[in-house]
């Protein structure tokens, strides 16, 4: 993509912005093929390093949902809630983005994920444990 990116730790960043990060970028300027493609990119090129991928996995997730792909997307984060610890930070954004693919593919059924999330939340908060909820 372009020079002025680099991969830190589990987080992919755009020099030249200031130290924003460029998903935040893509997202907000509904950019999700780009998106998913860079964060395909990503992942096909340290998947056999043991870096951890999720929060990268959980962005692919997110351009699968702005591209209509939601099928896809849900099992993105279908595979992520079930590879991650319960309760951690990456198995509730799991849950709660499954939760409104399915409500946006229909399945309201299954939205019923929003509910287990918004239970994990609150319990998170009774045990004054912090997640950022801006990145929902």
């Amino acid at each position: 993509m372009g020079t002025n990116k680099y991969y830190s730790g589990s987080t992919y960043k755009d020099k030249s912005a200031d130290g924003k990060f460029i998903y935040e970028y893509l997202i907000f300027q509904g950019l999700y093929r780009e998106l998913l493609e860079l964060s395909q990119e990503i992942i096909k090129s340290l998947e056999n390093t043991g870096n951890n991928l999720n929060s990268i996995i959980l962005l692919k997730g997110r351009g699968l949902v702005g591209t209509g792909q939601l099928r896809e997307a849900c099992q993105v984060f279908e595979e992520l809630r079930a590879n991650a610890t319960e309760g951690s930070e990456i198995y509730i954004e799991a849950t709660v983005r499954l939760a409104t693919a399915q409500i946006q593919a229909g399945r309201y059924s299954e939205g019923r994920n929003l509910d287990n999330a918004l239970i994990l939340i609150r319990k998170l908060s009774e045990n004054n444990l912090s997640i950022d909820f801006q990145k929902f």
